[in-house]
């Protein structure tokens, strides 16, 4: 299972395609009669950082976001009323699959145009914290407490399906902690549990 360090499919702003522009083949190709389709699921994900724009339901909604590697960008959301918008606040993660760039109306700068809500999910978590529970509890077969190599056996969180132990015994014992982050895992899996490389079909998080 990937995880959100991986930037084949959690990619940066600037290794984003652009919308319109010329098909990019590191995320589309051509599969006959001109159709073309993505090669793979990808997700851009960024903290947002100013929410001051959320809310202008009459023109857009648009919120700033800086990405895995520091850099700043706006993306603006088409009014959907699938997506609560109330969502949209500093401080939590933004998950926007299948994203792409895009000119804002001054024709020079790039922004994120999301018209479909369906592919946003937003978790009320800061971006590192999303990256250390991506790295412990989806980063290899390994038990969620004692950091064993997990064989054929063993447990695995009911609720979460993300952590997986040993036996009944270090579940136990990592129980407490787990249950702080258990609610996290469980909106990751909705991210992580894809198949990256098999594109099927789109996968909404709605």
């Amino acid at each position: 299972m990937a995880t959100l360090d991986n930037r084949q499919y959690f990619p940066s702003f600037d290794e984003l395609p652009l919308m319109d522009e010329f098909v990019d083949p590191v995320y589309y190709a051509d599969v006959g009669g001109g159709t073309m389709l993505p090669t793979k699921h990808w997700a851009f994900v960024a903290d947002i950082v100013d929410d001051s724009l959320s809310h202008m339901a009459d023109f857009f909604h648009r919120v700033e976001v800086r990405d895995l590697t520091g850099t700043s960008a706006s993306v603006l959301f088409t009014p959907d009323q699938r997506m609560n918008y109330g969502q949209l606040r500093r401080g939590c993660t933004l998950f926007v699959r299948y994203a792409a760039k895009a000119y804002f109306s001054d024709l020079i700068t790039q922004v994120i145009k999301v018209e479909d809500c369906a592919y946003v999910k937003v978790i009320p978590r800061p971006l590192d914290d999303l990256m250390m529970l991506s790295a412990w509890y989806f980063g290899g077969s390994t038990c969620a407490a004692c950091r064993a190599p997990l064989g054929g056996a063993g447990v695995a969180c009911g609720r979460c399906e993300a952590a997986h132990y040993c036996g009944g015994a270090c579940m136990a014992a990592h129980a407490r902690e787990h249950a702080a982050h258990c609610g996290l895992c469980a909106s990751l899996m909705q991210v992580l549990n894809v198949d990256m490389d098999r594109f099927m079909q789109p996968v909404p998080f709605r």
